[in-house]
This record gives structure tokens, sequence and C-alpha cells, in this order.
């Protein structure tokens, strides 16, 4: 790096293999009070094996922002990488599918040779925080700054209110799929059209033949949504496999 700006332009993650004594050990320490202490500390971050390629997800705080959006690596086979989703990927995506409010990747999976993506999208709370930033800013400034506050908030909330900032931030869990990993293509960009539904907090492909994914919605509550692949879609993702 040659300056301050290539810490924000520059993606930096760092993903290591296990040696040979890991799963030695975690079998000989496995129900023990040491075991529970040596492999609490661990840290997983979102990873997923598909096509025998390895694709890890993570956040970006290198700008110090809370909202900054996410990112996505993969790793081949000789252990060498590429980027997936952020700055210039193979893909053509930037950090967070291209929206800054979608922070981290909350789920991958694999299903009718698709992998799915569900992000956390922090635009739902950045729209609830405009919609009062009376209280917000009371609590954050000084007593001198009350009727500045006040009079900014009021003319902001005449014209908009927390449905209009979901609308303004694009809030609302993202899904995004591909069939390969380099051609990615959103199956919702809102929450399934609650931008309420702030992020999609697991996914799973089931024998029915049906992907069910549950929503995280502290408002009116968590949602379960299941789909189907149409049938052109598995053959275009079997087509596009072939040709990759």
């Amino acid at each position: 790096m040659t300056s301050t700006a290539a810490v924000k332009q520059d993606l930096i993650i760092s993903a290591y293999k296990p040696n040979g004594n890991l799963e030695e050990n975690f079998r000989l320490k496995a129900g023990t009070e040491d075991g529970a202490w040596e492999f609490g500390g661990y840290l997983a971050w979102l990873a997923w094996l598909f096509l025998h390629l390895l694709y890890i997800a993570g956040f970006n705080p290198s700008s110090g922002n809370a909202f900054e959006g996410c990112d996505i690596i993969r790793i081949n086979e000789d252990d060498s990488w590429e980027t997936v989703v952020g700055p210039r990927s193979i893909s053509g995506y930037g950090s967070g599918f291209n929206h800054f409010t979608n922070s981290y990747l909350w789920w991958m999976e694999e299903h009718d040779g698709w992998l799915y993506a569900s992000t956390f999208d922090q635009g739902t709370l950045l729209s609830s925080l405009l919609a009062n930033l009376e209280g917000v800013f009371a609590f954050l400034q000084k007593p001198q700054d009350k009727s500045t506050i006040e009079t900014v908030s009021r003319l902001l909330n005449m014209f908009f209110d927390v449905e209009d900032y979901y609308r303004l931030t694009h809030a609302g869990g993202d899904i995004f799929k591909s069939p390969d990993g380099v051609k990615w293509y959103p199956v919702t960009m809102d929450g399934m059209g609650n931008p309420r539904n702030y992020g999609w907090r697991t996914m799973k492909s089931c024998p029915d033949g049906y992907l069910y994914v549950g929503s995280t919605n502290t408002t009116t509550g968590t949602e379960i949504w299941r789909g189907k692949a149409p049938e052109p879609d598995k053959n275009a993702a079997r087509l596009l496999q072939q040709l990759n």
C-alpha cells in the first residue's frame, strides 16, 4: 500500500487452514471443561463450499463506518483466491452488492444448482434513525443546539416518514443467487416486500424441493418463506456451470 487511502480501497482478509492436530484435540477434549474454553475461543465467519471452491463472506470495517458493505472471496483448490463481491470483483459487484447498507452476509445455501446468499441490511435501522432525528440529535448534541435540531427534524419529517426512508435507504434484507459464483442475480432486494425484514438469518434446501428462508424482524415478527427454482433456471445453472 502506498497511501492511507489504499486501506479503504483494498480488501484484506485472512484465512487459515487447521493443522493436523485440531481434529484430534477436539476429539480428545470434547465434553470437557478444557475443551469448552479452548474451542470457545475460535471465531468462525460464514463459509460455504460450492462447485469445489470455498466461499468466505465477511464485513469491511476498514473505514470505521458502521454502514459498510460486505465482501465475498472464494478460495481455489490451489489456495489462490479471488474477490467475488467487493473491490475489483470478478462479478462486477462492489461491496454489499453495490449497497453499503448490506453490512454482512448472514447465510449461504446451495439449492437446485444455485448458490444463494442472504444479507443483513442496516437500511432498516438507518430509516428508523432518520425518522426520529430529533430524538437522536437530542441524545447526541449539546443543549444549546436544541432549537436548530428541532427545526431540521421538523422540516424533514414534514416531507418524509419512515416508509419514505425505507425506500430511500433500500431497506430490507437482500437475497442473491448465482449458478457459478461469478454471475449473481437478485431474488429480493427489499425483504420480500417488507423492509422490516432487515435480514435473512437462515436458509435451508429441503427434500421437498423448496428453499426455506427465515427473516429477522423485531418489529412485526419473523417471517418464513419458501420457493422453488423454475425448471428453466435449473437448466440455465447446469449450462453455465458446464461453460465454466
